[in-house]
């Protein structure tokens, strides 16, 4: 959550980053986020970006598309250096095929299975993502959308369809190269 945190300042400048901050509810996250404690290898309940994101349309109610907006600018903070590098040199296909392990390391718990790939484009069911609503399904496909564009693909979209609630998606990515 600290690249999270890092984008949200970044989209929304100092002043609404700090009411932002103001307006979560109370909790440990907020606590650490206050203090400037969030650490990279900690881990937070989905229920903290939920948290997040009703504490910015407070502050900024007329944001547009926050979610995409966060989740790409921190993807790609996330993905710099040497994780840049090495997507760079494998297929859309083969990072389709090892998305499971990739989303392992933002979620615990849930389950990513890819389901069928093929020449630009591959379908990947997401189970067992219990707190998702439909701004953390946003924000998270477009995080798995900008690790592609940063591997090198071009027009990549993903079109999801919710099972069983919000949380089980079947996702269809599609790209060119």
């Amino acid at each position: 959550l600290r690249s999270t945190l890092n984008a949200i300042r970044a989209e929304l400048g100092q002043v609404a980053f700090d009411k932002m901050l103001d307006a979560l509810p109370p909790s440990d996250f907020r606590d650490a986020a206050l203090a400037g404690r969030v650490l990279a290898a900690s881990w937070y309940p989905i229920r903290v970006n939920r948290d997040l994101y009703a504490a910015i349309a407070k502050v900024a109610p007329n944001e547009r598309n926050i979610p995409r907006r966060i989740s790409a600018r921190s993807a790609e903070d996330d993905m710099r250096g040497i994780y840049s590098y090495i997507a760079r040199l494998l297929s859309a296909e083969t990072l389709a095929g090892i998305a499971p392990r990739i989303l392992s390391t933002y979620f615990r718990g849930p389950v990513v299975t890819t389901e069928h790939v093929e020449p630009r484009a591959a379908t990947i069911h997401f189970a067992g993502f219990r707190g998702f609503d439909n701004d953390l399904w946003d924000g998270t496909l477009c995080g798995c959308e900008t690790i592609m564009r940063m591997a090198g693909h071009k027009n990549v979209q993903s079109e999801r369809k919710s099972l069983s609630r919000l949380e089980h998606a079947l996702v269809r990515f599609t790209w060119t190269v």
